[in-house]
């Protein structure tokens, strides 16, 4: 009896070996597939039970080390899961929340902060730009009222000196008239008196003549009889010449000597 027992053992090994050996392939299978933690530890224990049993003691070892390494990962994946829970549960995670959005938000201020100091340093600029060019043009204004202001007075002066030249011309043409008028009866009352040496003047030489006797410049003559200066002083040479005085005083002191002005 004994020896039909250890036969048919000794026979329906092999078909227990097999089926073992499938099953462990199945549960490779699925561990291979799965990505939960605790289905992956509970096959590793299946597996490790099993080549523990069948003695293989390598391969026991190695799904043994395995197990402790999901073991690890179980513990710090529940260890988190229950810090979560514990921080939500005491308000940590809303306060955690709260300081990563006030972080955000002082990042955006920072950010505003600078956009806006970057803008006020360009409007800085701007003003300052703008407030040379208002410096410069009422620079120029202030050159051009000056330079106007110049030329008024010098217009003023100008018309002075011609209202002046304009009165001394009316007065010297008054003596001319005056002259002409009663230019024959004192060539006769004086012209024993004029040497006869004297060459009769013309009538522009005359006009120089008492030009010269008032004290004017040969430019201010120029400019009242309206002729150029080199024909101004050939009359004064003429005059010269003519009176056989050597200057314009002589020439002057001469007419006024023989009232030829």
């Amino acid at each position: 009896m004994r020896i039909w027992l250890i036969f048919l053992i000794t026979l329906s090994f092999p078909v227990l070996t097999s089926w073992s050996n499938s099953k462990q392939d199945s549960l490779i299978s699925v561990f291979d597939t799965t990505e939960n933690l605790q289905t992956k530890l509970t096959l590793i224990d299946s597996l490790y039970e099993n080549y523990d049993i069948q003695g293989d003691q390598e391969k026991a070892l190695y799904y043994a080390r395995i197990r402790s390494q999901l073991k690890d990962s179980l513990f710090n994946l529940n260890l988190t899961e229950s810090s979560k829970r514990i921080n939500q549960e005491s308000g940590i995670t809303e306060i955690t929340e709260k300081i990563s959005n006030s972080y955000h938000t002082i990042e955006q201020a920072k950010k505003k902060q600078s956009y806006l100091t970057n803008l006020i340093q360009k409007y800085k600029f701007l003003s300052v730009c703008f407030l040379l060019v208002i410096i410069f043009a009422l620079y120029k204004l202030v050159i051009n009222w000056h330079k106007k202001s110049k030329i008024n007075e010098q217009k003023k002066e100008i018309l002075a000196k011609y209202n002046s030249l304009e009165s001394a011309f009316k007065k010297v043409h008054d003596q001319l008239e005056k002259l002409n008028a009663r230019k024959p009866l004192e060539y006769k009352s004086h012209k024993s008196e004029i040497p006869d040496w004297v060459v009769k003047l013309s009538k522009k030489e005359l006009e120089v003549l008492s030009y010269l006797s008032i004290g004017m410049t040969d430019k201010e003559i120029s400019q009242k009889m309206s002729i150029s200066l080199s024909t101004v002083r050939t009359y004064c040479r003429r005059i010269y010449g003519k009176l056989l005085v050597k200057n314009r005083s002589e020439a002057a002191n001469f007419a006024q000597k023989y009232n030829l002005v």
